[in-house]
């Protein structure tokens, strides 16, 4: 890119695949101009500012300094053929402050986004914490820590020395005690309020939302097909109501309804 001082002038044949419609077309091409359009041609490229359609001011990129209505397109930005769906936009820009006669093109290309290949994530070994939580867990820990411990002259370990050893010594028991477990990345830290009592409470409340469900069905809208031995009429019984403690339920339909004999008999 840059000042070619070369007029292309408009778009023809041979050099279509290269210059666009949108050229300076008030000035001829010149000797410097097809020297820019045989490079195109040479190395297969294509001036960006020639193939968008902007406003006149927005094309020329030279003017003269005593005279701006004397003015020309002698500075052209080149991009590979092969790129030319990555380019969106190409313009000049007239209104800028530079001291020079020369206008600068701005170019707006879009470019994909790299992906990164994906890292395979080594399983860890990890003590298992959540046995920390259980009593008898935690009476053998401390047991067999005292043991260990206990059979260690720490009278001739300098202070670096004696952490190290009760490190090691406490982590070898709690793996020992603990067990270890593989995870994968990041370790997930625990909620501080989930224990067992709550996994319990909630195995529970899905248990009571099952039944309820199982109980809803069984209450669903029921049709009743009823052939009266006279007439042969039927009804459409829509709702079972709830048993009040005198005998049957009661059935009711759209303009009939069926009661227990309660004092019949």
């Amino acid at each position: 890119m840059g000042d070619f001082n070369g007029r292309v002038g408009e778009r023809r044949t041979p050099w279509t695949k290269h210059l666009g419609p949108h050229s300076d077309h008030r000035t001829p091409c010149n000797y410097n101009g097809n020297h820019v359009l045989e490079l195109c041609a040479e190395h297969d490229l294509f001036i960006n500012n020639t193939f968008f359609q902007h406003r006149a001011s927005q094309i020329y990129t030279w003017y003269r300094w005593n005279n701006i209505m004397v003015s020309s397109q002698i500075d052209f930005i080149l991009t590979r053929t092969r790129m030319r769906i990555t380019i969106t936009d190409s313009r000049a820009i007239p209104n800028a402050s530079l001291d020079t006669d020369h206008r600068p093109i701005i170019t707006t290309l879009t470019t994909k986004k790299e992906r990164k290949p994906k890292k395979h994530k080594r399983q860890q070994e990890r003590l298992n914490m959540y046995k920390l939580g259980d009593d008898q867990a935690q009476a053998q820990i401390r047991s067999t820590l005292n043991e260990k411990l206990g059979s260690i002259n720490s009278t001739i370990l300098t202070v670096e020395e004696a952490w190290d050893t009760f490190k090691t010594t406490l982590l070898d028991t709690v793996k020992e005690v603990c067990g270890t477990k593989k995870t994968r990345g990041k370790h997930r830290k625990a909620t501080a309020w989930w224990n067992e009592e709550v996994k319990d409470a909630i195995k529970e409340k899905k248990r009571l939302i099952m039944y309820g469900s199982s109980q809803k069905t069984k209450r669903t809208t029921l049709n009743i097909d009823l052939q009266e031995d006279t007439g042969n009429k039927k009804a459409d019984f829509t709702t079972i109501l709830p048993d009040r403690g005198q005998g049957q339920p009661s059935l009711r339909a759209d303009a009939t309804s069926l009661q227990n004999d309660q004092g019949a008999k």
